[in-house]
């Protein structure tokens, strides 16, 4: 299944009704097999009109098979999020409650529309640069070069200077009105996955050598920290199928987290691995 157009069948969808009676097409399109009477039976149904209602939205999913339904039709743990982001944003009946939903569909809708795109970078984008592009948001996403200097420390004043080159020759910065501003392809470096292995190996490196510097300063404040590390024997296939779905709750994190309207920078990593070697 081409996954790469079920996405953009989804972000381009005006609603989750459109968005279900096209995904529903697409696949039935690729599989003749993939009819209402083959999900029913997957979904334990014993009517094919009332799904086929609810795949119109005409009849609201049960909450009890509403993920099921959307992981059978995607088949990909992102889209089945965005699917069930999107209807329970048509169900919210607080302002609050869509804003908190917003968030999350927007953040999602980034890393969905960017997944299968590649940007070429030049030399020297590191951590330090990275850093500096989160840093935005705690000047309303338009720091002066002053600012940034500040608030990364005098001491670090060409080091700073050289990350803000950096990102300007990437284009993924620009100079306005005597401030710095993102730009469209900013969105993309921040979320792109395993297209340039060098430059994410050695962002790895460097952000497990700067947690490596900080744990003494912040292990002990488990208000503001969460420093752990175990060693335990695993079944393989078990490690495997942990490890899929603690890759999409840390995202779900990440989306809870992230904001434009940021006050405070964090360091999120990460590690697990096998101790023998690999192979």
């Amino acid at each position: 299944m081409n996954t790469e157009n079920l996405t953009l069948i989804v972000l381009r969808a005006a609603s989750s009704k459109e968005a279900l009676q096209q995904v529903f097409a697409f696949r039935k399109a690729l599989d003749s097999k993939f009819s209402l009477a083959y999900i029913a039976r997957r979904l334990g149904l014993k009517s094919r009109g009332t799904l086929s209602l609810m795949l119109r939205g005409e009849r609201a999913i049960p909450a009890r098979m509403r993920r099921s339904l959307l992981q059978l039709l995607t088949q990909d743990d992102p889209l089945t999020d965005y699917l069930e982001l999107l209807l329970t944003l048509e169900e919210a009946t607080s302002a609050s409650a869509r804003q908190e939903v917003e968030g999350k569909l927007k953040a999602l809708h980034y890393y969905l529309r960017d997944r299968f795109t590649s940007i070429q970078l030049q030399h020297g984008m590191n951590l330090l640069a990275s850093d500096i592009l989160c840093a935005f948001d705690l000047f309303a996403g338009c720091p002066t070069e002053r600012q940034l200097i500040d608030f990364f420390g005098k001491a670090r004043f060409r080091e700073v200077q050289t990350a803000i080159g950096t990102l300007l020759l990437n284009g993924l910065i620009k100079r306005r009105d005597g401030v710095l501003q993102r730009t469209e392809r900013t969105q993309r470096f921040l979320t792109i996955q395993g297209s340039e292995q060098d430059s994410m190996l050695t962002y790895l490196k460097e952000s497990i050598h700067d947690a490596y510097q900080n744990v003494g300063k912040w292990q002990g404040d488990t208000t503001m920290s969460c420093f752990g590390s175990t060693t335990m024997s695993v079944r393989r296939q078990t490690y495997v199928e942990v490890i899929k779905r603690l890759k999409k709750d840390v995202f779900r994190y990440f989306s809870e987290l992230e904001t434009e309207e940021g006050d405070t920078l964090i360091r999120f990593n990460m590690q697990i691995f096998p101790l023998q070697p690999p192979g």
